[in-house]
């Protein structure tokens, strides 16, 4: 019996750029809703690489009374204490990096692009958002070309609308 269900709403549902599709998820909120009174429905639960401020507002929407992840599991959000906490890999020395690599990206990446931006919520990693494809390409290589020799411990990864450095260990 499946008695948790963890969702990744962003980018496999919602996507970037565009409104939400309400009918799917005010679907997800009804069965959240129903996951409360009726043992055959699992409990709901939301893992994302969105900040902080997005998993709650769509944790909110959805009725998500389990622990939320975000930023690709630099953080977690209960929304029934309604308290935050950020992964004990996220030391001084892992936020020290990523602020050098967040001024690395606003400094020397971003003037180059005029539809992308930082994503300037996020705490344990360095996000860019976008809603050029090919300039999101451009960018991906041009931060892995620097921050991979530069910085062991962080991923760079890709999507057709964002740029995302993390930490490995979260």
């Amino acid at each position: 019996m499946i008695r948790l269900y963890v969702l990744d709403i962003d980018g496999c549902i919602t996507f970037p750029f565009v409104a939400p599709p309400w009918e799917p998820l005010s679907k997800i909120r009804q069965l959240s809703h129903q996951s409360k009174t009726d043992s055959s429905i699992p409990d709901l639960a939301l893992c994302t690489g969105r900040p902080y401020p997005y998993a709650e507002a769509v944790a909110q929407y959805l009725d998500i009374r389990r622990p939320v992840i975000f930023e690709s599991g630099g953080g977690l959000f209960d929304p029934v204490r309604h308290s935050v906490e950020f992964s004990p890999h996220f030391d001084e020395r892992a936020l020290r990096e990523k602020n050098e690599i967040a001024d690395y990206v606003v400094n020397q990446v971003l003037p180059g692009y005029s539809s992308a931006h930082l994503e300037f919520t996020k705490y344990t990693d360095v996000g860019i958002v976008g809603n050029n494809e090919d300039e999101i390409k451009e960018m991906y290589e041009q931060v892995k070309t620097w921050v991979e020799p530069n910085y062991p411990d962080v991923e760079v990864h890709t999507t057709e609308v964002s740029v995302n450095v993390i930490r490995k260990s979260c």
